[in-house]
């Protein structure tokens, strides 16, 4: 998209592409808020529980280790069931942050501000946590 067609497609507002290194995007539906925090890693789990490479494990592993101990952008995304944190996205570095003993993991999610969202009930931040 060249630079006048990004204009008038928002009214005629500058719009920049955001780009990232690694593929890990998340579609987020109109009038809807992606909401960040950071969970109790003790409240999460993974949707998917397929084997991983050890090569992809060790890279999120070094990546946490250069970052020491603040959590890396784009986070595991995923949902709430419950009281439980879902990873649908983002499973090798809740892994290696278990590897490493983080306590905390940060992760994001899509809410509708529509639909009242339960209080949080796992004493990390959860759902009352910021907007990104």
């Amino acid at each position: 998209m060249s630079a006048p067609e990004r204009l008038s497609a928002w009214g005629g507002l500058p719009i920049e592409p955001v780009t990232f290194a690694e593929d890990r995007s998340m579609a987020v539906p109109p009038a809807h808020l992606v909401r960040t925090s950071y969970v109790a890693i003790e409240q999460v789990t993974m949707a998917c529980r397929e084997r991983m490479t050890p090569g992809d494990v060790k890279g999120a592993y070094e990546k946490l280790l250069q970052l020491n101990g603040a959590q890396p952008w784009p986070s595991p995304r995923g949902h709430w069931n419950g009281e439980r944190f879902v990873i649908v996205d983002g499973r090798h570095q809740y892994i290696a942050s278990l590897m490493l003993g983080l306590t905390h993991v940060l992760v994001a999610w899509v809410e509708d501000p529509r639909v009242v969202q339960p209080a949080n009930c796992n004493g990390a931040g959860g759902r009352d946590g910021g907007a990104a």
